[in-house]
C-alpha cells in the first residue's frame, strides 16, 4: 500500500490544463495578416499624403495667373518700357532667369540732383499687373500697379516692377522658396536700374513675400554687392516675420480654424522634407538687426493670412537692437518707421494718408535735396492725382514720432513674451511662442503702440 501511495497513477502528469487552439479554416490566417498589412500601408499613405500634399501646394503649385490689368487701365500710364531683367537662381546654382518687367520714365522727375528711381515688388501669387478680385472685401487687393507705381511715377520717381520667379510672365525655378531665393530678384531689379538705367539713388518697395524678399535683398545680398550701396530707402507692406507662422495662418484661413495646431506641426515638418531649401532659414527676426538703411513699415490690425502679431515682433526686434547699440553709436542708426492701421493684408493702399506717406519717405532719402523743399506728396496735388483706391470709412491709422527714444514698447495685450535674437546675425534664434486664433482676435482688439525712431 505504501508503494501505492507513493507511486502516482497513471496518466495523472498529463492532467494539465491547456488553451484550446483556434482552428482556423484554410486561407482564413493569410486573410487576417494581409488585412493588416493593407490598413498599415493605407494609414501610412495617408499620413504621407495629409503632410506631403499641402507642401506641393504651397511650394511647387504654379503661380503664373494671367494679367488682367495694364498701367493705362490701372493707372493712367500711357507710355513705359518693356524689359527683361535676368536674375540667377541661386548662389550655389548659377543659372540665369529671366523676369519680366515694366519701366516707367517719369515726366515728373527732378531735372538737378540725383537720379531717383524705385524698384516695386509684388507678393506670393500675384504677379506686376493682376487685381485681386472677390466678394469678400478682406481679401480684395489691387495689383502694384495702382499700389505703388502710379503714386511713385505721378511724384517724380523713375520706377521698376517685375515679375519674381515662378510668377506671372517670368522665368521658371523648380519651387517657390517663401521669399529667401527670391531675394535675387530683388537683387536683379536693382542691379538693372544701376546698369542699365544709371539710377544713383534707389529704394526698393516690397508687398507681403516681396516685402521679405526685399529684406532679405537688403540685409544678405546688398553689403556684397558693388550696386548694394546705391540702394537708400525701404519700404515693406505686410511681411510676415517667419515662414512656418504665415503657413499656419494661410493654412488655417483656407480651411478653417478646426485645424489642430500638431497637425499643422506635421505638415510643416513635410514642408521642411519636400523643400530643397532650409524653410527655417525664412525668417526675418535673423537678419532685423542687418538692415542698415531707413525702413517704413507698413501692417494692418485686420490682416488674417499675415496676422499682425507679425509685425509686433519684427518691430520688438528693431526695438531691442536700438536699445542694444551702444549710446555712442544710436545716433548712427538709420530711421525706421512704422504705419499701423485698420485695413487687411496689403490694403494699406486704402487709407488716404498712406501714399503721400511712402512718398515723403523715399524722397527724404532719395532725393535729399528736397528735405527742405516743399514735400514731395504735394506733387499729387499740383497735378491733380486723386487715389480711387482709399476708402472713407473713418479709417483710423496712428502714427507717431519719438525722437532719441530708443526704449521697448510694450506688445498688446495677448502676445507671449518671444526671445529676441541677440545684436549678433550668427546667434540662432527660434522663436517659442505659438499663434492662435485667440491671440490674433485679443491683437486686433487691443490698442497698438506706434512709433517713428531716428
Amino acid at each position: 500500500s505504501s508503494t501505492t501511495s507513493r507511486t502516482p497513477l497513471k496518466g495523472v502528469a498529463r492532467l494539465r490544463w491547456r488553451r484550446p487552439r483556434l482552428r482556423r479554416k484554410k486561407g482564413e490566417q493569410f486573410y487576417t495578416d494581409w488585412v493588416v498589412v493593407c490598413f498599415a500601408i493605407a494609414l501610412a499613405v495617408f499620413s504621407v499624403l495629409v503632410g506631403f500634399a499641402p507642401a506641393c501646394l504651397l511650394l511647387y503649385q504654379s503661380r503664373h495667373k494671367p494679367y488682367n490689368t495694364d498701367p493705362l487701365a490701372s493707372c493712367g500710364i500711357a507710355h513705359w518700357e518693356n524689359v527683361t531683367v535676368v536674375s540667377v537662381r541661386s548662389p550655389e546654382v548659377d543659372e540665369a532667369i529671366n523676369l519680366a518687367g515694366w519701366y516707367f520714365m517719369s515726366p515728373n522727375a527732378p531735372l538737378e540732383g540725383p537720379k531717383a528711381c524705385v524698384a516695386v515688388i509684388h507678393g506670393h501669387g500675384q504677379n506686376m499687373a493682376r487685381d485681386l478680385w472677390s466678394s469678400n472685401k478682406r481679401t480684395r487687393t489691387k495689383s502694384v500697379l495702382s499700389k505703388a507705381v502710379a503714386p511713385l511715377w505721378q511724384a517724380g520717381f523713375h520706377v521698376l516692377t517685375v515679375d519674381m520667379r515662378n510668377h506671372g510672365r517670368s522665368g521658371d525655378t523648380p519651387y517657390v522658396s517663401l521669399g529667401f531665393e527670391e531675394s535675387h530678384d530683388v537683387t536683379a531689379a536693382v542691379r538693372f536700374l544701376a546698369r542699365e538705367k544709371q539710377c544713383e539713388n534707389i529704394g526698393i518697395f516690397g508687398e507681403s513675400m516681396g516685402g521679405v524678399a526685399s529684406l532679405f535683398a537688403t540685409a544678405h545680398n546688398f553689403p556684397r554687392n558693388p550696386h548694394g550701396d546705391r540702394v537708400k530707402a525701404l519700404v515693406v507692406d505686410s511681411p510676415f516675420a517667419l515662414a512656418q507662422w504665415a503657413f499656419e495662418s494661410w493654412f488655417t484661413l483656407k480651411f478653417g480654424s478646426w485645424v489642430p495646431p500638431v497637425l499643422l506641426q506635421y505638415i510643416w515638418f513635410w514642408i521642411g522634407v519636400v523643400a530643397p531649401f532650409d524653410v527655417d532659414a525664412v525668417n526675418t527676426l535673423h537678419i532685423i538687426s542687418n538692415i542698415k538703411i531707413p525702413l517704413h513699415h507698413a501692417h494692418g490690425r485686420t490682416d488674417l493670412l499675415v496676422p499682425f502679431s507679425h509685425a509686433e515682433v519684427i518691430h520688438q526686434a528693431v526695438m531691442r537692437n536700438r536699445t542694444q547699440t551702444p549710446p555712442a553709436e544710436q545716433q548712427n542708426l538709420a530711421p525706421y518707421q512704422t504705419f499701423w492701421h485698420e485695413q487687411a493684408h496689403v490694403q494699406a493702399y486704402r487709407v488716404p494718408r498712406y501714399h503721400p506717406e511712402i512718398v515723403d519717405f523715399f524722397g527724404r532719402h532719395l532725393l535729399p535735396s528736397a528735405q527742405s523743399a516743399q514735400p514731395l506728396s504735394e506733387k499729387l496735388r499740383w497735378s491733380n492725382y486723386t487715389n480711387p483706391l482709399t476708402v472713407n470709412d473713418n479709417d483710423v491709422y496712428h502714427v507717431e514720432s519719438h525722437h532719441d527714444t530708443h526704449e521697448t514698447p510694450e506688445l498688446s495685450p495677448g502676445l507671449p513674451a518671444i526671445p529676441l535674437p541677440a545684436r549678433e546675425p550668427s546667434v540662432p534664434f527660434i522663436p517659442t511662442g505659438r499663434q492662435s486664433i485667440a491671440t490674433e482676435k485679443l491683437l486686433r482688439r487691443a490698442p497698438v503702440q506706434v512709433a517713428v525712431v531716428q
